[in-house]
Order: C-alpha cells, then structure tokens, then sequence
C-alpha cells in the first residue's frame, strides 16, 4: 500500500484542475476559429444592464456573440443592432454593432458589469432643448455655459484657465450620468 502525503494530493487535484482548464481554454480557441458563439444566455442581462447605465431608458440587442477580432488579438463581446430608446420609447439611436467590455470578475460571481461599449456605424439624435442644453441618444447632457470664441491665442489660453474648473465639473457631472470607464461612438450619422 502506497502512502500519501496530502502535498502530493493537494498537487494532484491542483495538476488535473490545471489541465482540465487548458482543455477548456483549447475547446473555447477552436469553436471561436470556426467563427463568432452566440451568447442567447447573456442577452436580456447585457440589455438590462445598458439599461441601467442609462437611466431606465430602454436598450434592445439584435444579437450578441463572443467572438476572435484579429485587428486586436482578442476575444470581445459584440452586440449586433442596438437600439436606443428614450423614456417615452422613442427610437433614439441605433448601433450597428457595440464593442462591450464586461468585467470578468462581477461575470464570475454571477453579475454583469459593463466597463465600456463602443458604438460604431448607426445614427443617433442629437437635440438642442434650449440655451445650453443638449439631449444626446435621450440622455440630458450637463449645461454648458455659451459665450463669443477667443480671437487671438492668448485670449485662448486666457478662456482656457478661466473655464478649465468648469470644464472638469462638466466632465465629472457626464462621468456621474454615465457609470462606465469609456463609452464612444465612432462612424454615427
């Protein structure tokens, strides 16, 4: 009878939990080769999610795939056709295809948790509602304080160091209204 120390059985179990991750890793890079997964499952949260992110203004997504970008080198979630509404359920934007990037560790526990989208193609409506106030995709954006434009370039950095606080409180006030690390959108009409 061989004795065992548990060293050489924690190392064991620690061994085949080692590969059986690799032959996931290994399945995984073989299905996304053959082309994009489809992610059904993740769909209505992803949705709610966005929705989230933009007050309670509903987000709907076409399709939503895993999928190997070779221009980056990575994996990326990409939505297919995202379709912005405003409270009243007006359209207000459409995405033809949205980068996302989740965080991995609130995916683990069970939570989805947007970082960024990245909106490309598509339109979006952009109203100005009155003096200052603009409403962009059905979200009210921070007021912006009008004025003439500097003429010469020390007016410009004159004007600059004048409304630089402003500018970081306007900044801050849109960081407030949209819980992300980036959001943009690229190629929108």
């Amino acid at each position: 009878m061989v004795r065992q120390t548990t060293k050489v059985i924690f190392f064991e179990i620690l061994g085949g939990l080692s590969l059986l991750l690799i032959a996931a890793v290994v399945v995984l890079a073989i299905r996304l080769a053959s082309g994009p997964v489809e992610l059904q499952f993740l769909e209505s949260r992803v949705e709610r999610s966005l929705i989230d992110l933009r007050g309670g203004n509903n987000v709907e997504i076409d399709r939503l795939t895993l999928q190997w970008v070779p221009s980056t080198r990575r994996v990326e979630i990409v939505a297919y056709d995202v379709e912005l509404y405003d409270s009243s359920d007006k359209p207000v934007g459409l995405g033809e295809q949205a980068r996302i990037k989740l965080d991995a560790g609130a995916l683990l526990t069970g939570y989805i948790d947007n970082l960024s989208a990245n909106i490309e193609g598509g339109w979006l409506t952009a109203q100005n509602a009155s003096e200052g106030i603009w409403i962009v995709a059905g979200t009210v954006l921070p007021e912006a304080s009008g004025g003439e434009l500097p003429e010469t370039p020390s007016d410009w950095i004159l004007a600059f160091n004048q409304q630089s606080s402003s500018i970081i409180q306007n900044v801050r006030d849109i960081g407030a209204l949209i819980r992300m690390e980036a959001f943009s959108f690229d190629r929108m009409k």
